[in-house]
């Protein structure tokens, strides 16, 4: 293929741009300080229900470390971990075949030893708590096969011990060391292999003539029962990528027929291409949300009564009919649709009991702040609502909470804005709590109810995604845990209805809109299906077995895409620094697989078996340190 570097250029800035914030996200930097005076006391709330609910005081290091167990004194490491598997003592363990005769891209054959090296590198890195809260040890038993166990029987146990792979020559290097900016090209198994990069310009993948898919046949994915003539890798030959930041500039390399495909385009943009004869815009509706944290360490807004007035002043339908066109889902319960088999027994009913407390009612709110003056509270309420400016939508979004709260008369809000980057930064730290400030971002999750409250609201995710204002209760913490572990299938429903319950009382965070993921492409991209997690859009659409979806472009075996992320990392999201997946999706692979409905499949591994027995935290005390004991934090 032609060299890119004699391409024009689109006039773009050099900064990260937004999709969201990830699917298994745990993006983190430190770009910046800020110098406001922190509240060094930890107030207790007015909450209901139950009466005690005290935020869970904020540790002088909010970091977490690499854990999978602990009673609040001591810990289990992986490192610990490991005397209690050589004992028998887990909750869950996963023996993962794996596929013999797959090859990286450098041509070493792949074994369970790479995996191990892969989980050894998620160690301290942006993804440690997500990763270690579920997995307690991993060991290679020869060369193909990979033990995983959790300390706990879990629903989503396959789920969480899942990984992506790296190589283990690039497993050992330093973090964010993969990235041909540092000297080192970065390659898996994946069906694409890199081709050229130019930092916040362009980035291209050439396909894997030696895809071990291709290799071993449908054969080797014993689960398929499609057709036999389906391809068994994609049929785009070359995937070329523009890394355009500006919504308005993707949507203009659109219309000059500059590329084929791109998303994340404003909701006035998808509407005229969705008009358009010459235009298709797939969709669905993702497990991403949009959500406003408030700083519960600080008060008044300990107090869950001004949450509640505060959340009665979002107009959560003028956000999604006009701002997103109908683009967007008014998030009534904090649940979107692919999570509430598994996250509530009746999304009607809950829908009933927690739409009137989310729902736009200005005279409520009134009557909660007239009672709270009454009480000796301040007002008008002084308050720093902070977002980032790179996404139109979000930012007339906050433009709007800010004004229905100024023109209630009881606040004084101040709206200050960030380029993407440096609002990671400035959010994804220990102390960001201490500031005393809203926060309004955007978040991609799961399949799994769990991880539409456990980001926003367990203390293990502080100074990770996406907990940025310590809103966290301990005895939340135990809902939050107790409902993610139990394995029967109707008390685990009639648990997460209770903590929508409490969540929507307490309002530490609040949901506004769900979201969809969409892409908008010329019609001769034919095949093309949306995927509910924007970070496997691409991957999922150009080959899919589970689906047996596949993408052509008419005229053409190369797909020209524009994304809205520069490369800030080629590790396997978000295992170190990195705030795209975009990137390593086409390069690199998982243990598993998902299709849009959640359905997992083996895909490195060609199968697995499960055991598990009934564990406790008392089972694992003579594993256990000493929290001071043990390494890691940052």
């Amino acid at each position: 293929m032609a060299s890119r570097s004699n391409r024009s250029d689109f006039n773009r800035r050099e900064l990260l741009g937004l999709i969201g914030m990830g699917g298994a996200v745990g993006i983190a930097g430190c770009i910046g300080d800020d110098d406001d005076d922190a509240d060094p006391d930890t107030p207790t709330p007015t909450a209901t229900p139950p009466d005690d609910a005290t935020p869970t005081p904020p540790p002088a290091d909010a970091q977490q470390m690499v854990h999978t167990v602990s009673d609040g004194e001591n810990i289990l490491t992986v490192d610990t971990a490991a005397d209690a598997v050589a004992d028998g003592v887990w909750g869950m363990k996963f023996e993962f075949d794996l596929h013999e005769g797959v090859h990286f891209h450098s041509g070493e054959e792949m074994t369970a030893h790479d995996f191990v090296a892969t989980f050894d590198r998620y160690q301290f890195s942006m993804m440690e708590a997500q990763t270690f809260d579920d997995v307690m040890y991993y060991e290679a038993d020869g060369d193909y096969q990979l033990n995983v166990y959790l300390p706990f029987p879990d629903p989503e146990g396959i789920r969480n011990a899942n990984i992506t792979l790296i190589p283990e020559a690039q497993a050992v290097l330093d973090p964010a060391a993969i990235d041909p900016r540092e000297g080192t090209t970065p390659g898996g198994t994946g069906p694409y292999v890199f081709d050229e990069f130019e930092d916040a310009q362009y980035y291209v993948v050439q396909k894997n003539d030696n895809y071990w898919l291709d290799d071993l046949g449908l054969d080797a994915l014993e689960w398929y029962d499609g057709p036999g003539d389906f391809p068994t890798s994609p049929l785009i030959e070359t995937v070329d990528m523009d890394l355009i930041p500006s919504d308005s500039t993707r949507q203009a390399a659109l219309l000059n027929d500059e590329v084929d495909i791109t998303y994340g385009l404003s909701a006035d943009d998808l509407t005229e291409f969705d008009q358009s004869d010459d235009f298709v815009v797939e969709h669905t509706q993702t497990g991403g949300y949009d959500f406003l944290q408030f700083p519960i360490q600080h008060e008044p807004w300990d107090d869950e009564r001004l949450r509640q007035a505060v959340n009665h002043l979002i107009p959560r339908e003028v956000i999604a009919e006009q701002i997103f066109a109908g683009w967007r889902d008014e998030a009534w319960i904090p649940l979107p649709n692919l999570a509430q088999a598994a996250g509530t027994a009746d999304a009607v009913e809950l829908e009933n009991l927690i739409r009137p407390r989310n729902e736009y009612d200005p005279e409520a709110a009134d009557e909660i702040l007239e009672e709270l003056e009454a009480e000796g509270v301040e007002f008008p309420i002084q308050v720093q609502l902070e977002t980032n400016a790179d996404n139109d939508d979000r930012v007339a979004t906050n433009e709007l909470i800010a004004e229905s709260m100024n023109a209630s008369g009881w606040f004084d809000v101040n709206l200050e804005l960030f380029e993407w980057g440096a609002f990671l930064g400035r959010i994804l730290v220990p102390d960001y709590w201490e500031r005393g400030h809203m926060m309004y971002v955007g978040l991609s999750r799961t399949f799994n109810p769990d991880s539409f409250v456990g980001a926003n609201h367990h203390s293990r995710n502080v100074g990770q995604c996406c907990n940025a204002n310590y809103t966290s209760w301990d005895d939340f913490d135990d809902m939050i845990d107790d409902a993610a572990l139990e394995m029967d299938f109707e008390t685990r429903q009639d648990k997460y209805d209770e903590i929508w319950d409490v969540l929507t009382q307490r309002h530490g965070t609040v949901y506004t809109v769900i979201g969809l993921t969409e892409a908008v492409m010329h019609n001769r991209v034919q095949g093309f299906d949306a995927y509910p997690f924007p970070e496997g859009l691409f991957s999922y659409a150009l080959h899919s077995p589970t689906t047996q979806v596949y993408t052509e472009v008419d005229g053409s075996d190369t797909l020209r895409l524009a994304v809205a992320e520069n490369i800030a990392s080629f590790d396997p999201p978000y295992s170190n620094d990195t705030t795209s997946s975009l990137g390593q999706s086409f390069l690199y692979e998982s243990l598993t697989t998902s299709a849009p409905d959640g359905e997992v499949f083996p895909w490195l591994a060609s199968g697995w078996e499960m055991e598990f027995e009934e564990r406790e935290v008392a089972d694992y005390a003579d594993y256990m340190i000493p929290i001071e004991e043990a390494e890691g934090g940052n």
